[in-house]
């Protein structure tokens, strides 16, 4: 090697020496075996949710002349939009009592999590099994009473005793039904979206819905139905295959639901080609675009 160090075939007096014109030394360097590679441009860094993954619209809370303070009063459903319904007297707690962090995943359901254990040991971690939502000190009796047959959790707990025991002012707390629909029926015929007498929906609620409330049911398709939704059937409505409300003759085959897919393919036309009409015979339910044919 000689003494003046060499850069893609060309000898520059000094490492430091500048190229003056790019526009002349550009293909005098390409002529001499180098490859030029365009700056990249890096992309400005997104800024990340603060709040982790939540689907809620940033404008539901905040507005547009500030990250804070927040609206007073933003959109956000608590029942709805977490596994944790806000009852009793959690409903008037504000939001920074209990989400300490910005990340709003990153907290505690359970009660020993927010709540000093005044008991120290003595009674377990389980608040719930001696109080209610609705309080420290008017529930325990409530609740210790209640502990027969028909215990009290979730909506329940928080539930007035006369909604239930309609005799209270007589004294009669004794012979309810403890099914649901002993005190819901009237909620069972009432539901429109869906009909449940109409689908032939079972009076036992708890089969879908849980003690904390209504909303949220989670219905077992695979083992009320004999259909599980797999693939992209498990993020379609509900509406979308029982038009109208109608849940009872439904066809179960590919056709039933997807005859309009069918008949419009045209690369290639699966009428015209005499394709069979059981989809699953090329396609999953992953997607229709990847068929195996």
């Amino acid at each position: 090697m000689g003494s003046e160090p060499k850069v893609c075939g060309l000898r520059f007096r000094k490492l430091g020496q500048r190229i003056t014109s790019r526009i002349v030394a550009a293909p005098l360097l390409i002529a001499a075996g180098c490859v030029f590679a365009p700056a990249q441009s890096k992309a400005p860094a997104r800024t990340r949710n603060p709040h982790g993954a939540l689907s809620v619209p940033c404008e539901n809370c905040h507005t547009a002349m500030g990250w804070k303070p927040i609206r007073s009063l933003p959109e956000f459903d608590h029942n709805r939009e977490t596994a944790f319904p806000l009852r009793g007297m959690h409903q008037d707690v504000a939001c920074a009592r209990c989400h300490l962090k910005l990340e709003f995943h990153e907290v505690g359901s359970q009660c020993a999590e927010c709540h000093a254990d005044i008991h120290r040991q003595q009674f377990g971690d389980r608040c719930e099994t001696c109080h209610t939502v609705l309080g420290w000190t008017e529930a325990v009796r409530q609740l210790r009473d209640h502990q027969n047959r028909f215990p009290l959790f979730g909506a329940h707990a928080a539930a007035a005793c006369d909604s239930c025991h309609r005799g209270a002012a007589q004294g009669v707390f004794t012979g309810l039904d403890t099914q649901c629909s002993g005190c819901h029926l009237n909620e069972y015929h009432n539901t429109r979206m869906p009909e449940h007498p109409a689908a032939g929906f079972s009076t036992h609620c708890a089969q879908c819905h849980t003690a904390d409330g209504w909303a949220g049911a989670r219905f077992d398709h695979a083992r009320m139905t004999n259909f599980p939704l797999t693939g992209a059937h498990l993020r379609a409505s509900c509406n979308s295959c029982h038009a109208g409300g109608r849940y009872h003759g439904i066809q179960a085959d590919c056709y039933g639901c997807h005859a309009r897919d069918y008949e419009h393919a045209v690369h290639p036309n699966h009428a015209a080609a005499g394709f069979p009409r059981a989809c699953v015979t090329c396609h999953s339910t992953l997607d229709w675009t990847a068929p195996s044919f």
